[in-house]
């Protein structure tokens, strides 16, 4: 309950504190995810910069692990996202005002994860690659 309490509290002051990116402007975003099966929380951070009254673009990183025992040992996952990606902001073409900030893009990220397995288990599992999102 405390989980769900402190999710609503976070969603509240993103939107509280929401405000459309300008042109020439460049902010600094960060936040939280949503927990799932064992997951850590993931963690989420972002730099955007304003190119058109209606475009931006920025780089966006996310990491999220996940550590729990099991008869025979610890697993431990990691997955770690870095990428870079461009927003069109619906502001202007739907008359919103720039207090809030409707947008919508594409995200280009290098992606990682691995596995470690406790011993007497196949070891560790890596895998990487580039994704759109």
């Amino acid at each position: 309950m405390k989980r769900f309490i402190f999710l609503i509290a976070l969603l509240f002051a993103s939107i509280t504190f929401a405000q459309r990116i300008q042109e020439g402007e460049m902010e600094f975003n960060g936040g939280v995810g949503l927990y799932s099966d064992g997951w850590s929380l993931p963690l989420y951070a972002g730099l955007d910069y304003g190119i058109h009254p209606d475009i931006s673009v920025g780089a966006v990183m996310s990491f999220s692990s996940q550590n729990y025992g099991y008869t025979g040992g610890d697993f431990k996952g990691r997955w770690l996202s870095i990428g870079a990606n461009g927003n069109y902001h619906f502001n202007t073409i739907f008359d919103i005002p720039n207090q809030f900030d409707v947008y919508a893009g594409l995200t280009l990220a290098y992606n990682s994860f691995s596995y470690d397995y406790p011993s007497g288990f196949e070891g560790r599992y890596k895998g990487s690659g580039v994704g759109l999102a």
